[in-house]
């Protein structure tokens, strides 16, 4: 696979009247083929104070009691018709999964982890996590058996705390069953058919393979899962975690669902002890196995009273990417910070 990248170069006359050259790159997302651009480090615009950790306490508190919180769950949140389910919510271990109120397409769901109201980045159990994401999995399963036409296209997704866009604090996945792919899925899912149809396998596959021979990016491999950052981010600090076993998310169970997981709270680590605390997570499958299990994490604005949304007019209105993040510094910074200390 060839990544694709230019580098962009200038010079310009600093404050001190010294002539200074800069450089920038321009990459290609070989999945998408969207252009991302890699900056030099800006300068720091975080709010006054320590680059730890906020404190959100207050904000925990003040919304206790929400519709997932303890005694809320029965009487506050909608049930399936009985040919979803026959109890009307969808139960794995402490989570609880039920239709959502404000729902994305015709089989639109949201998960809790348990009646817990925080439970902060980082601090999720593997136990908790797999039961959660293998509660998707039921629901998934269950909607292309019971409506097959209209559940071609599946995903799991994650906002954690409000920066991350997400419109409770209360912990939870977002499940989406659906014959139309959202954006980003629709165009993996045709370059994977061209790949395809070209005779060359799988796009994915080929990507994961080209990253663990190049191995600047990698994260870490979790069992079939391959863990690395994005060679184009399309978003601050993107790891890509890919399949190379399971193909649909009923495979997404044992030690399969296990491993995925492992990788994903690591990164949920990492980004916890670089004083972040919410994040987004988008994990993509089709009823047919079209592609390879698929994840896409990346890292938002620390949540706090006030913070810097990390959406700027390059993503918004220009819809070109920008990050001053270099993913192969990001890849080794990840990799030392996760390495077992002796």
């Amino acid at each position: 696979m060839d990544l694709l990248e230019s580098k962009l170069e200038g010079e310009y006359i600093a404050p001190d009247g010294t002539l200074k050259p800069y450089a920038s790159l321009r990459r290609i997302d070989p999945i998408t083929g969207h252009a991302a651009r890699i900056t030099g480090p800006r300068v720091s615009d975080s709010p006054p104070g320590p680059r730890t950790l906020p404190d959100i306490t207050p904000e925990v508190e003040r919304t206790r009691n929400c519709p997932f919180c303890e005694g809320n769950v029965e009487v506050k949140t909608p049930k399936f018709v009985p040919q979803i389910h026959p109890d009307g919510r969808f139960r794995r271990g402490t989570s609880v999964l039920f239709p959502n109120i404000s729902p994305y397409g015709r089989y639109s769901a949201v998960c809790i982890f348990s009646t817990d109201h925080h439970v902060p980045l980082g601090d999720f159990s593997t136990r908790q996590y797999c039961d959660a994401l293998g509660n998707c999995v039921d629901y998934s399963c269950v909607l292309t058996r019971v409506d097959p036409d209209e559940s071609r296209f599946h995903l799991v997704s994650q906002n954690i705390l409000p920066s991350s866009g997400g419109a409770l604090l209360h912990p939870h996945l977002q499940v989406n069953v659906d014959r139309h792919a959202m954006n980003y899925h629709r165009l993996l899912h045709q370059a994977e058919e061209r790949e395809a149809e070209a005779g060359r396998g799988s796009l994915l596959l080929d990507l994961a393979s080209t990253e663990e021979r190049l191995g600047c990016r990698v994260v870490g491999a979790w069992g079939d899962w391959l863990f690395f950052t994005a060679f184009a981010p399309l978003a601050n600090w993107e790891v890509h975690a890919v399949s190379r076993g399971a193909r649909k998310l009923d495979e997404l169970s044992g030690r399969t669902l296990d491993d995925l997981v492992r990788g994903m709270l690591a990164v949920h680590c990492f980004w916890k002890m670089s004083g972040r605390n919410a994040a987004n997570m988008g994990l993509f499958a089709t009823a047919d196995g079209a592609h390879p299990l698929f994840a896409r994490m990346m890292v938002r604005s620390a949540y706090r009273q006030w913070y810097r949304s990390d959406r700027s007019a390059y993503e918004v209105a220009c819809v070109e990417n920008a990050t001053d993040a270099n993913p192969e510094v990001l890849a080794a910074r990840m990799r030392d910070a996760l390495r077992p200390k002796q």
